[in-house]
C-alpha cells in the first residue's frame, strides 16, 4: 500500500530535505518541460514531485490543473502538493515543524492536538499554523483552530510592532486576514503604516469600505456604500437626523417600537393626534397593574418619554421611600415630608414612628420599608443640621432593634456608621460610636475594622494614634482614625492635624512603604493632594510602585510634562504597558512636545489591531480635559465601524449624545439621545429622576437647535415642554444655565431662576444650620448670575459649615467669576483643586479653573474687575 507523500521515503519527512539542493541545481540544466507525475517510472514520478514542490507557487496554475486530471494518481499528488504549497511548507522546512503539521492533520484526540498545537507555537511555526485550519477536516475543530489562531497573529503582530517590525507585523496580519477580525486588524495596520496608495488597488469593495470606516472617512464611506448600507444609519445620525430611524423601529410590536411611535408622533407635531392619545391612554390603563417587584415596562416607557404627571402617583404610591429622596434632593421639600405622610416645619410625630416601626415585621432587615424610611428621614434632619430630631429616629429604631432583635444592634451601629468611601457624607459616624460605646457591642479596634477599611492599613493607623498618645481613651482612638480619614467625629481639629503630622514624619524616618501607603489611603480619604503626591513618590523611592498612580494625579491635575516623564518612565521600564500609551500621548500633545505625541500616537495606532477601543479611551480622555471636539471625533470613528443596532453601536451613541450636548452639536445631540432612548428599556429603580432627566437632555438641545436655525417659536416649545415635564433642578444648574446665557436667552434664564429660587429660600428658612442647602442655592444662583449678593452670603454661611469642602469652595469661585471677578476666582478656585477628595473630582474641579480662566462671564456686560 503506497503512504502519501510526506510520508514516503526519502519524502518530506527525511532524506528530501537533504537531497533538495542538489536537485535544485539539477532544474538549471533542465529543459523548461512541465514535470511529468504520470510516467511509467515510479522514480520519474517521485521526481515531478518533487520538482514541482521545490518551484512552490510558481507551479500553481498547473497543479490546480492537474488536480483535476482523469488519472488518479496525478490528480492525488497535485492536490497534496498544491496543501503543503499552501501551507507554507518547503523542501527547507525543519523536519519537526513538518512532523507536527503532520500529526495535527492526523490528531483523534484534543490533548493530543493541543499539545501539537503548542509545539508549533513554541517553534514560532506560524506561518503553518495560520494556514493550517482550512486543511483540517473536522469543522468544529477547524473553528476552533481559526479563533485560536487569529488571536495569535494579533499578539505575534503586537510583538514584532512593539520590536520595530512593521512590515513583519504586517505579513503576518495578512497571512491570517481570512479569519474573523483578521481582515480588519491587517487593514489597521496599513492604515496606521499610511500604505493605503499601495495596497488601495489590491483591495476589494469590502475592503475599501473596511479602511474608510475605520479611518471614519465620512466624505469616503457616502462614495462607496449602497443606500441600503447598514452604516446609513449611523451616517444619517452624524447628521443629526433621527426620523429615519424612528420609522424602521416604529413597527416593532414590543416597548422599543412603542417608545420609537411616541418619540416619532412627538419630533412630528402629532403628539396630541389620535394614535397618541390612544397609546398614552393604554399604557396608563395597565400601568398600576403591574404587580410590585415586577418589571414596570409600560410605567418605565412613560416616564422614559416625558409623561411625569401622567405618572407621578404610580411613583408616590409605590415607592414612597424612593420619591422622598428625589424630592428633597431638588429641595422639593413639601412634597418630599407629603409622600411620607410628614408635614415639613413639624416635629415627626411619636405615631408616624411607631407605625414605621412596625412595618419592620417579624424578621429584622436594614433594608425593609420602616428601616428606610427612618433611616432616610433621620438623614435628612442630619444634612441640615437638626441633629436633636435626627438622633431622635435613629435612637427609635435603635431601641427597637435591640429589643426585639439584640443580635441585629451591631450590624444596625455599623449601618449608622456610614460608608468609608464617602468621606464627610453619609451616616453618623459619632452617634454609632457612642451608642456602641455605651452598649459595649464591639471593642474599639473590631469596631472600627467592621465600619471602616478592614485591612492593616486600619490597624496601622490605630496603633500609632495609641503610640503617639498612650493616654488617649480606647473610643477617642477610634474617633482620631475617622478624623485622620476626614470623616466627621467629635475629635479636635488640632490634635488631628498633629497625629497627621507626626504620622508622616514616621513614614519619612522609618522608611516603610506600608507607613506611606496607608498616608496615601489616608490623603485620598482627606482631599489632600499634596499629602498624596508626596506619598506616592515615596513608594516609588521605595519598592518602584506608585507611578502609574502618581502619573494618573498628574493628569487629572493638568500637570502634563510631569504626567508625560512618569509615563515615559513607565514605558521605558515595561513597553507592554500599553493601557499608558493614551494618557501618554495627549500629556505629551498637551504639554506642546508635538514630534513625541505624534510617534506616540503612531505608536498607538499600530498597536490597535482593529481594536475600535482606543478610540474611545482617546475620546474620553480628551473630554476629561474640556477638548470635547477631539472626544467627539474619536467617538464618530468608533461608532462608524461598527455594525448598527449592536450593542456596542449603541454605546457610542450614548457617548455621543453626551459629547455633542457637550460640544455644543445640538441636533446631533438630541438625534443620539434619541436613538438611545428608544433602544434602552431604562430602570426606574421607583424614582423616575434619571429617566426624566435623559428626556429633558433631549428635549432642551432640540430646543437649543431651533434657537440656533431662528426658529424662535419651535425653540421656546421645547424649551417650555422641557421644564415642565423634567422639575430637575441640579440638571439646570449643572448644565442649563450657562448655555442659555451663552446663547443670549436671558429671558428664559431669569423667568426659570424665579420659578425655582422660592425652593431654596423655602429650605434655608427652615433649616438655617443646613450649610449644604445654602450652597446648593449659591450654586445654582452663580450659575444662572442672579441674586449675586445673596449667593456670596450664602456660600459663606456653607463655609462656616464645612470650610475645607471642595465643592463649597468651587461654589464660591462661581460666585466670585459670575460677578466679574476672574483672579478671585482662580484663586478659590484653585483652593478646591486641592481640597478634591478624589482623582475624578479633581478632573471636575480642574475643567472649573479653566472654565474660570477662559470663558466669558454669564452676564452680558459685566466687566472683568481690576
Amino acid at each position: 500500500m503506497r503512504r502519501g507523500l510526506l510520508n514516503h521515503l526519502p519524502g518530506i519527512a527525511g532524506g528530501l530535505l537533504l537531497v533538495s539542493s542538489s536537485l535544485a541545481l539539477s532544474n538549471e540544466e533542465k529543459d523548461h518541460r512541465p514535470p511529468q507525475l504520470n510516467v511509467d517510472s515510479f522514480s520519474a514520478r517521485e521526481e515531478a514531485a518533487i520538482e514541482l514542490w521545490i518551484k512552490g507557487e510558481e507551479s500553481l496554475n498547473l497543479l490546480k490543473a492537474l488536480s483535476l486530471s482523469d488519472d488518479p494518481e496525478t490528480a492525488w499528488r497535485s492536490r497534496r502538493i498544491l496543501r503543503w504549497v499552501d501551507l507554507k511548507i518547503t523542501p527547507d522546512t525543519p523536519k519537526e515543524v513538518v512532523d507536527l503539521v503532520n500529526g495535527y492533520l492526523n490528531a483523534v484526540s484534543a490533548q493530543e492536538r493541543e499539545k501539537i498545537y503548542n509545539k508549533l507555537v513554541a517553534q514560532e511555526a506560524y506561518a503553518q499554523l495560520f494556514r493550517l485550519p482550512k486543511h483540517v477536516s473536522d469543522e468544529v475543530v477547524a473553528r476552533h483552530l481559526g479563533m485560536r489562531v487569529a488571536e495569535l497573529a494579533s499578539r505575534v503582530a503586537e510583538e514584532k510592532i512593539l520590536a520595530g517590525e512593521d512590515r513583519e507585523a504586517l505579513a503576518v496580519l495578512e497571512e491570517a486576514k481570512d479569519f474573523k477580525l483578521g481582515q480588519l486588524r491587517w487593514i489597521s495596520l496599513i492604515s496606521a503604516l499610511e500604505l493605503r496608495d499601495e495596497y488601495w488597488p489590491k483591495f476589494t469593495k469590502k475592503e475599501r469600505i473596511m479602511l474608510a470606516r475605520w479611518e471614519g472617512d465620512i466624505e469616503l464611506i457616502r462614495e462607496l456604500v449602497d443606500s441600503d448600507h447598514e452604516v446609513q444609519t449611523s451616517l444619517q445620525l452624524l447628521d443629526g437626523e433621527v426620523l429615519p430611524y424612528l420609522e424602521k423601529k416604529v413597527e416593532l410590536e414590543n416597548d422599543e417600537g412603542r417608545r420609537a411611535r411616541l418619540a416619532k408622533n412627538v419630533l412630528t407635531g402629532q403628539e396630541e393626534g389620535e394614535e397618541n392619545r390612544k397609546l398614552v391612554s393604554t399604557l396608563l390603563a395597565t400601568a398600576n397593574d403591574v404587580p410590585v417587584g415586577s418589571p414596570e415596562s409600560k410605567v418605565t416607557l412613560l416616564t422614559q418619554m416625558g409623561y411625569l404627571k401622567e405618572t407621578l402617583s404610580h411613583f408616590e404610591e409605590t415607592y414612597p421611600e424612593n420619591m422622598f429622596e428625589y424630592y428633597y434632593s431638588t429641595e422639593r421639600l413639601d412634597d418630599a415630608f407629603r409622600v411620607l405622610g410628614l408635614e415639613l416645619g413639624k416635629p415627626v410625630s411619636q405615631e408616624w414612628i411607631e407605625d414605621a416601626l412596625a412595618q419592620i415585621g417579624k424578621k429584622f432587615d436594614i433594608y425593609n420599608v420602616g428601616c428606610r424610611r427612618i433611616m432616610g428621614v433621620a438623614q435628612f434632619y442630619l444634612d441640615r443640621g437638626e441633629e436633636v430630631e435626627a438622633e431622635r429616629l435613629y435612637l427609635s429604631l435603635l431601641n427597637k432593634v435591640e429589643v426585639s432583635w439584640k443580635e441585629e444592634v451591631g450590624n444596625l451601629l455599623i449601618a449608622f456608621a456610614g460608608s468609608p468611601s464617602q468621606p464627610g457624607y453619609g451616616g453618623y459616624p459619632e452617634l454609632a460610636i457612642q451608642q456602641v460605646e455605651a452598649r459595649k457591642v464591639f471593642k474599639p479596634q473590631e469596631f472600627l475594622l467592621e465600619t471602616f477599611f478592614p485591612d492593616e492599613s486600619t490597624r496601622q493607623v490605630y496603633r500609632f494614634v495609641k503610640e503617639f498618645d498612650p493616654e488617649i481613651k480606647d473610643w477617642d482612638r477610634v474617633r482620631a482614625v475617622y478624623a485622620l480619614h476626614g470623616r466627621e467625629v467629635d475629635f479636635p481639629k488640632e490634635r488631628e492635624l498633629e497625629i497627621l503630622a507626626a504620622f508622616e514624619k514616621k513614614a519619612e524616618e522609618d522608611g516603610f512603604s506600608e507607613t506611606w501607603e496607608s498616608l496615601q489611603l489616608i490623603a485620598i480619604q482627606r482631599g489632600d493632594l499634596a499629602l498624596m503626591e508626596r506619598s506616592l513618590k515615596a513608594l516609588h523611592e521605595l519598592r518602584g510602585s506608585g507611578q502609574s498612580r502618581l502619573a494618573t494625579l498628574y493628569f487629572a491635575d493638568r500637570r502634563f510634562d510631569e504626567a508625560a516623564d512618569v509615563m515615559s518612565e513607565i514605558l521605558e521600564e515595561n513597553p507592554n504597558r500599553i493601557d499608558i500609551l493614551p494618557y501618554l500621548t495627549i500629556s505629551l500633545e498637551v504639554a506642546g512636545r508635538k514630534e513625541e505625541a505624534a510617534a506616540r500616537m503612531l505608536q498607538f495606532e499600530k498597536l490597535a489591531l482593529g481594536d475600535g477601543s482606543w478610540m474611545v479611551t482617546l475620546g474620553y480622555l480628551w473630554g476629561q480635559i474640556g477638548n470635547y471636539e477631539r472626544e467627539y471625533g474619536f467617538y464618530q470613528r468608533a461608532l462608524l465601524q461598527l455594525p448598527t443596532d449592536s450593542e456596542q453601536w449603541l454605546d457610542k451613541v450614548r457617548l455621543l449624545a453626551d459629547c455633542a450636548y457637550r460640544s455644543r452639536k445640538w441636533k446631533q445631540s438630541a438625534a443620539f439621545g434619541e436613538v438611545a432612548s428608544v433602544r434602552t428599556n431604562g430602570e426606574s429603580r421607583g424614582a423616575p429622576v434619571l429617566l426624566i432627566r435623559a428626556r429633558a437632555y433631549i428635549e432642551f438641545a432640540r430646543a437649543m437647535s431651533a434657537f440656533n436655525e431662528g426658529d424662535e417659536a419651535s425653540g421656546e416649545r421645547w424649551f417650555t415642554r422641557m421644564v415642565e415635564r423634567s422639575q430637575c433642578e441640579s440638571f439646570y444648574a449643572d448644565d442649563i444655565f450657562p448655555e442659555l446665557r451663552i446663547a443670549g436667552l436671558h429671558q428664559q434664564a431669569e423667568e426659570l431662576w424665579e420659578a425655582m429660587a422660592p425652593n431654596y429660600r423655602h429650605s434655608m428658612k427652615l433649616f438655617p444650620k443646613a450649610h449644604n442647602s445654602y450652597n446648593t442655592a449659591a450654586w445654582v444662583a452663580a450659575r444662572v448670575g442672579c441674586n449675586l449678593e445673596e449667593a456670596a452670603s450664602w456660600v459663606d454661611i456653607a463655609l462656616e459649615g464645612r470650610p475645607g469642602a471642595s465643592a463649597y469652595l468651587d461654589t464660591k469661585a462661581e460666585v466670585l467669576f459670575a460677578k466679574g471677578q476672574r483672579a478671585e476666582a482662580l484663586k478659590w478656585s484653585e483652593k478646591a483643586c486641592k481640597s478634591s477628595d478624589s482623582v475624578r473630582d479633581l478632573i471636575m474641579l480642574r475643567q472649573q479653573f479653566q472654565h474660570f480662566k477662559d470663558d466669558p462671564f454669564p452676564l452680558a456686560g459685566v466687566e472683568e474687575a481690576e
